[in-house]
């Protein structure tokens, strides 16, 4: 932030991409001093003023009050029940909640996690994605406040500052008598049996508006915002809904969790294009109910949670991605370690290579489907300053059996450079080569470089039919169809729309709060 512009960027948490947008992870820089309103010079000048005024006062042996106030012990600490006094301002405590920001910018998204008295002024402890603006010294408040939290992710300020996030005030329990339609609205979603089809493309335009998509309830958007990237438009995960249980394997509730998901909410976004908030809350209750993790009905989640829950102990499903290391699993979380490397500006596809690389693993077989999870970015520590999405991914030379090309003369591949890999990153194939290109590179001919290779192995059908001289043109590659997203807590989706005849594709933003004001 430099005065003149601000960049506010969006974190990936998982990307979905399947066989057949530009979200950067980046952080607001923090302002040094307790406000961002004066430029850096009008800024260094009042820190000139302020130490000048200090060096007087101390020369005619005066304090100033803001020094006698920093300096002055705490009154004697008096215990606060934190629980009373958010409600005593009308706030909750672990409620997502909104800190007003001084000048014009935007009030900061977060969680209300601690409530105390500090100096005779009621603060508050919140978890906010960056440390708002004017905050109390933390190791102050710490000292004084014995009861005050310690996690590092937490900061402290004035409880006036603080209010209920609008678009989760209706998390409180309502009335036992209000049917559906009271408690969130009168829009009908009536249960549609049998199998509905994902929307088609000439049907796009039923999904843009008002009262589209999942509707949210009570921290639902890690939910939402994965079950609308899951079946909206793709039946890639429809063998989830369709499966008939095995008494031998499957869990007692496997047909009742699975009727919920099929009828109550996947036909019903597919035919209705809406789901109702009570349609999720069934799925979810059920979910709670096997005890595998708690909170299902209200606490926050995490996508990876979620589907790990649905697909692997609720309806056991057979893993979408197989390793060579006899694992498997439904979603692959990409992890690298970046002290080896220099990547400024990584894509999924190079995470992906150099996750399985590092590792020495494969994967066995074409996934129909391959759930990514990305390196995480905090306020606290940041692997990438930002990750790009590749809208395609070419898994060749990734797959066990699969027949590899040479990068320089595209015959079939003997050996894999993984140094090579690392030196071109830009594109993920180089470091696959034929022995006569391998020994011909400059690269490798220089002692210096010392490359290792690694020989690869192939079954004796693909050997006999590409020889080492016929070229090899059977590249398997994945298309990317949705990117799911966390900001502030809050989890949100793009939907990748693809179009007929080869045209661009089409990007559908989807919210499951944005009905809030």
């Amino acid at each position: 932030m430099d005065g003149k512009k601000k960049s506010i960027d969006v974190p990936i948490e998982a990307l979905m991409l399947a066989s057949d947008y530009e979200v950067d992870s980046a952080e607001r820089p923090r302002s040094p001093y307790p406000f961002d309103s004066q430029s850096d010079a009008s800024a260094a000048a009042a820190a000139a003023a302020d130490a000048a005024a200090d060096s007087h006062a101390a020369a005619s042996g005066h304090r100033r009050q803001g020094s006698d106030y920093d300096n002055a012990p705490p009154p004697p600490y008096e215990s606060v029940d934190p629980l009373a006094l958010a409600t005593e301002h009308g706030l909750e405590l672990n409620a997502a909640i909104l800190v007003e920001e001084p000048r014009n910018h935007q009030p900061q998204q977060g969680f209300l996690r601690w409530c105390g008295s500090f100096r005779n002024e009621a603060i508050a402890g919140v978890d906010c994605e960056m440390t708002p603006f004017d905050s109390v010294s933390a190791s102050a408040v710490r000292r004084a406040c014995p009861d005050a939290p310690t996690d590092s992710s937490i900061s402290f300020v004035q409880l006036n500052r603080v209010r209920l996030d609008p678009r989760f005030r209706e998390t409180r329990s309502p009335a036992p008598d209000l049917t559906p339609s009271q408690r969130f609205g009168h829009k009908t979603c009536e249960i549609v049996d049998g199998d509905c089809k994902p929307v088609a493309h000439e049907h796009w335009g039923k999904l843009v508006g008002p009262s589209r998509g999942i509707q949210g309830h009570h921290n639902s958007c890690y939910l939402d915002a994965t079950l609308f990237a899951m079946f909206t438009t793709v039946s890639v995960f429809d063998g989830v809904l369709n499966r008939k249980r095995n008494k031998k394997k499957d869990i007692p509730e496997y047909e009742e969790i699975q009727k919920c998901l099929k009828l109550n909410i996947v036909n019903c976004l597919r035919e209705h294009q809406f789901v109702r908030a009570d349609h999720v809350i069934k799925l979810r209750e059920q979910l709670d109910k096997l005890g595998k993790v708690p909170g299902m009905l209200g606490e926050e989640k995490d996508p990876e949670e979620f589907i790990n829950l649905l697909l692997d102990h609720a309806l056991k499903h057979d893993p979408y991605i197989k390793l060579s290391s006899n694992q498997a699993c439904h979603v692959l979380q990409l992890f690298v370690d970046s002290s080896q490397y220099d990547l400024k500006l990584p894509d999924t596809e190079t995470l992906l290579h150099l996750t399985l690389l590092q590792a020495g693993l494969k994967l066995t077989q074409t996934p129909s489907c391959l759930v990514l999870q990305t390196p995480r970015s905090g306020k606290d520590y940041k692997l990438f300053d930002r990750v790009v999405p590749s809208t395609e991914l070419d898994i060749s030379n990734l797959l066990t059996e699969h027949p590899r090309q040479c990068c320089v003369c595209g015959k079939l591949a003997e050996l894999e450079c993984h140094d090579c890999f690392l030196q071109f990153q830009e594109a993920s194939k180089d470091y696959t080569f034929c022995k006569k290109c391998f020994d011909n590179n400059k690269d490798h001919k220089n002692p210096k470089a010392q490359h290792k290779t690694v020989g690869i192995k192939y079954p004796k059908q693909v050997t006999k039919k590409y020889g080492k001289d016929k070229p090899v043109e059977c590249p398997v590659k994945m298309k990317l169809f949705a990117v799911v997203c966390i900001h502030t807590s809050h989890y949100v989706c793009f939907l990748r729309l693809c179009q007929p005849d080869n045209r661009p594709a089409k990007w559908l933003f989807f919210d499951s709060m944005a009905d809030r004001s």
